[in-house]
């Protein structure tokens, strides 16, 4: 999958607008970051990731209220909304950009905003839906979507209760990303490609240092790059840190994998399988990948920041072109 980067923009062409939510929040628009504190307050600031997460799609007056005051809401939600919604227009720089539809407010889609979380997604499913077939278009899909992760997925809502789907789903699909990486990698012939497999996996075992999947793609990496040894090991490594840490043990699969190795048998593809249950808390592909953040307390109710009475964010999904800068991901790409 290419993802095009747009270079200077043509004389009467619409300004892009660019929204980040891995890593840190950040827009840009026409190629100049926006000071936050043009929004006018973290509840507008919160509104505009919510749309962003679900842009294209009308996100009613109700859910929003809900998200920005999820404790006590102020006396007029609709006007506190309408207020914040004026603010990120006249931030922004662009008031098409969010839409006004029945009862509710939309991020505009098409081509004059990107949004990296949206972009992320749709590069890991064109991943996804070429691995079998495909295994070098899955691998570059794959190779963009770890390009565009800047980091962990919406960290101002850590402790939202509206953003902790949001956050689980984009840092497995970050976990994806590594291993349908590395299996694409896999599939390509010579020692440097099964190497480059190899710290695809790596990354997603040092998030997840219980999830099986990854450790088997190590396991195959390091055996087709004729370290045989070294894929024993980590093997044997996964199995005792599995057993002292849930007292279970590798799957039969898994143990099918290492007899052929240790056998020099040809090795038989194996399907991807989900860790166990009892992962690290914490991970470089994000939040907590086994539940929810601890929320320490709530939120004060409160006016639309500064504002009449109140406003701020809940769950969300979307693409676009890709512009300046997207590519600043923390995963390293093996050399």
């Amino acid at each position: 999958m290419t993802i095009a980067a747009p270079g200077a923009r043509p004389p009467g062409a619409a300004a892009m607008t660019t929204i980040r939510l891995l890593g840190r929040f950040a827009v840009e628009h026409d190629g100049q970051e926006i000071a936050l504190g043009s929004f006018g307050g973290r509840l507008a600031r919160r509104l505009l990731r919510l749309l962003a997460l679900r842009r294209g799609t009308l996100v009613p007056k109700d859910l929003i209220a809900d998200v920005l005051w999820p404790d006590t809401p102020p006396a007029d939600p609709a006007g506190n909304i309408e207020v914040l919604v004026s603010r990120i227009r006249r931030a922004m720089g662009d008031r098409t950009l969010i839409r006004t539809g029945p009862a509710g407010y939309s991020l505009a889609d098409g081509d004059r905003c990107w949004v990296d979380a949206e972009e992320f997604l749709a590069a890991v499913h064109a991943g996804r839906a070429a691995l079998a077939a495909q295994p070098g278009e899955a691998l570059a899909s794959f190779r963009a979507a770890l390009d565009i992760w800047g980091g962990e997925p919406l960290p101002e809502d850590t402790y939202a209760d509206w953003a902790q789907a949001d956050r689980r789903r984009l840092s497995l699909a970050c976990l994806e990303a590594l291993d349908g990486a590395a299996a694409a990698a896999l599939e390509s012939p010579g020692a440097a490609a099964a190497l480059e497999a190899a710290s695809w996996a790596r990354q997603a075992l040092a998030a997840e240092p219980l999830r099986e999947s990854s450790v088997l793609l190590v396991v195959r990496a390091l055996a087709a790059a004729g370290d045989r040894a070294g894929a024993l090991a980590a093997f044997d490594e996964y199995r005792d840190r599995l057993a002292a840490g849930t007292g279970l043990a590798p799957t039969p699969q898994a143990h099918e994998v290492r007899r052929r190795i240790l056998a020099g048998q040809p090795e038989e593809p194996v399907p991807a399988r989900a860790g166990h249950a009892g992962v690290r808390p914490g991970s470089r592909c994000g939040m907590v990948a086994g539940g929810s953040a601890a929320r320490p307390g709530r939120q004060a109710a409160g006016g639309a920041d500064g504002g009449p009475g109140g406003a701020g964010g809940q769950r969300a999904g979307r693409g676009g072109a890709r512009p300046r800068g997207a590519g600043r991901g923390r995963h390293r790409r093996p050399g």
